[in-house]
């Protein structure tokens, strides 16, 4: 059976008659004149115009066929083949169970539902795994629903335009739904099941910090947020070594506050933060995580064995500043040395900071390729010059990791300088503080004509030129001293500012950093590597929130922080949103459907090509009739 697509553009097809009514037109004879002064003349032969007048009615019909054929592409003729049995098509129904944590409040609700489905539905979950409506368990991911709604439309392609059918159970969270979605299969019927009663408050626990703050106690910093649109109180609780310690936060709408715990360093170092009532979206009313000091950072002193007598002196007053602690106190910083030989074969990415002393003037264009690299990535660089230091320094300029400024290597005795009230480090060294950093001597200092205005200037001269100089570069930071830290170069390491100093200038660097890795349910931990290169693997199951340990490394396992959203999307929009389009790269015409477009485009051609020899043989034969 003959059927159209686009069955309107028929209503074009009399078009087809405008050859035929010009044809008649033309047949129309002219009024003849006689003229007194061509009596005289010979009447000329006429012309055969029988044979003239059957091309005339050829090439009539096939500009008629030609703008019929045209018609007939644009409605896009199709042949139906009639229904081989008079048995029902068998239908294909596939059903999506979302598995996100936000399910919990409504997972039961939705379970009910999925019985009154045909019993051949198949069923998948939103992370693409087969499943049942009896084995529907929420878990702690937060899956995007774009590779199982890929997978179904696969499915249904299969089947014909009029038994596609296509049910979601979810939520709709937003934070779940937001990515782009494949369109279904055209004539998919969907029909998306959520739960009647929304989820309009929610509490979570954000993030905890723990920060040593001397007498063997902890500070603990537990962040909560409320991300409901009215205000609320809740409780805190803190759970550690068998005591619980509890406080009371009030918070704006979508608003997030520290709840503040001091305790003793517990034995124990597993604890846990709730909040207290539990409501209907539990997984993030609690988090487990380590209560204990971090783990120490680790620190590479980077030095040049050329120079000697310069290299015992830094790695004399350097290590020890580092690695020093009062007692009872846990340690903050590990420090391994390297000679800047090995540099370019080291694994920098294992490493907190890198000190480069003295070692910048034997730098070659791989290391600093290295060092680029790694502050680029986060890292951390503090350079103190050595024996060459305006050499170094000028090396640091060409890879980018110095100021541009032009530098000259003054000599002169100086000092340090007055610290204002809105320097960073006034608050170290106040006015009032008997401090020896403005009392000792700097023997020699690169000077610079001038900074990059990104660049933060930490101390000045006596003079005003620069003398520490924090540079950002990529998602790092790059602390250049000015002066040597070596007797050579300057007293500083004599002094009793040093320490404080050194401590502090790490301390902010690495304020935002921890050795404890975090991170998400479902994620897989980050490959660590050893200073030497060597990869680390550890097989952890991470489909549960939970703290583990990998070597000297804490590791807590959080669920997804977008999971405590409670803002929703419409089912009509994720209608709209899978059948935007007709047709996908899944659709495909029906086994009974054979579209004729092809035929009609052939005869088209076929036209065109006959039309135009048609009309050129006519012309030649007018114009030899006119000769």
């Amino acid at each position: 059976m003959l059927t159209f697509l686009h069955p309107a553009f028929l209503w074009f097809a009399p078009l087809a008659l405008v050859p035929v009514i010009l044809h008649l037109l033309s047949r129309i004879a002219p009024l003849s004149l006689r003229f007194p002064t061509t009596r005289f003349l010979h009447n000329s032969p006429m012309p055969l115009q029988g044979r003239r007048r059957w091309q005339d009615i050829l090439l009539m019909l096939v500009r008629t066929a030609l703008i019929a054929v045209i018609v007939l592409l644009i409605a896009q003729p199709c042949w139906k083949n009639p229904p081989t049995s008079l048995m029902p098509e068998k239908e294909g129904c596939i059903a999506i169970l979302d598995v996100s944590p936000s399910m919990y409040a409504c997972v039961d609700e939705l379970r009910d539902e999925t019985t009154k489905l045909p019993a051949d539905t198949t069923f998948i979950t939103t992370e693409n795994q087969p499943t049942s409506p009896n084995d529907w368990i929420i878990g702690f991911t937060a899956p995007a629903p774009s590779k199982a709604l890929e997978n179904a439309a696969k499915y249904l392609e299969a089947f014909p335009r009029s038994a596609r059918t296509l049910h979601i159970f979810s939520d709709l969270q937003s934070s779940n739904w937001s990515e782009e979605m494949p369109n279904m299969p055209e004539g998919t019927n969907i029909i998306v099941h959520t739960n009647a009663d929304k989820v309009m408050t929610n509490w979570s626990v954000v993030s905890t910090r723990c920060e040593y703050i001397g007498d063997n106690k902890l500070r603990i910093l537990a962040t909560c947020r409320n991300w409901s649109e009215i205000a609320e109180t809740r409780t805190v609780e803190l759970s550690l070594d068998g005591k619980a310690y509890r406080r009371e936060l009030s918070l704006a709408p979508n608003s997030s506050a520290p709840a503040l715990f001091i305790v003793p360093i517990p034995s124990d170092s597993h604890a846990e933060i709730s909040i207290l009532p539990e409501d209907k979206f539990p997984f993030d009313d609690t988090k487990a995580f380590w209560a204990s000091p971090p783990p120490p950072h680790p620190v590479l002193a980077v030095f040049s064995s050329e120079a000697e007598k310069i290299t015992e002196e830094l790695e004399f007053f350097t290590i020890p500043a580092l690695l020093s602690e009062p007692d009872d106190t846990p340690q903050r910083y590990t420090a391994n040395t390297l000679d800047i030989s090995g540099l370019p074969y080291a694994e920098l990415s294992s490493q907190s900071v890198v000190f480069l002393l003295g070692a910048a003037d034997r730098l070659g264009d791989d290391a600093a390729e290295i060092l680029h690299e790694y502050v680029a990535e986060g890292g951390v660089l503090i350079s103190v010059p050595g024996a060459s230091p305006l050499a170094g320094w000028r090396f640091l300029q060409k890879t980018g990791l110095a100021p541009r400024g032009t530098a000259t290597l003054e000599k002169h005795p100086t000092g340090i300088g007055a610290l204002k009230p809105s320097d960073e480090l006034h608050t170290l060294f106040p006015e009032k503080n008997p401090s020896d950093l403005h009392l000792f001597n700097i023997k020699k200092h690169i000077r610079i004509s001038a900074i990059d205005d990104s660049d933060n200037v930490l101390l000045k001269t006596i003079e005003g030129d620069p003398a520490l100089i924090r540079r950002y570069v990529g998602k790092g930071q790059i602390l250049l001293f000015t002066f040597g830290l070596d007797t050579l170069s300057s007293d500083f390491p004599l002094t009793k500012s040093f320490l404080p100093l050194l401590r502090e200038l790490l301390s902010q660097a690495l304020d935002s950093r921890t050795e404890i890795i975090s991170i998400v349910c479902g994620d897989s931990i980050p490959e660590l590597k050893t200073l030497d290169g060597t990869a680390e693997q550890f097989p952890l199951d991470t489909s549960e929130p939970g703290l583990d340990k990998w070597a000297n490394r804490l590791v807590e396992i959080n669920v997804p922080l977008q999971e405590s959203t409670i803002r929703y999307r419409q089912p009509d929009e994720i209608t709209r949103a899978l059948s935007e389009n007709s047709t996908t790269q899944f659709a495909k015409a029906d086994d009974n459907i054979r579209p004729l477009s092809a035929f009609c485009a052939a005869a088209l051609v076929v036209l065109l090509l006959l039309e135009s020899l048609m009309s050129f043989g006519g012309r030649k034969i007018q114009k030899q009739q006119a000769n």
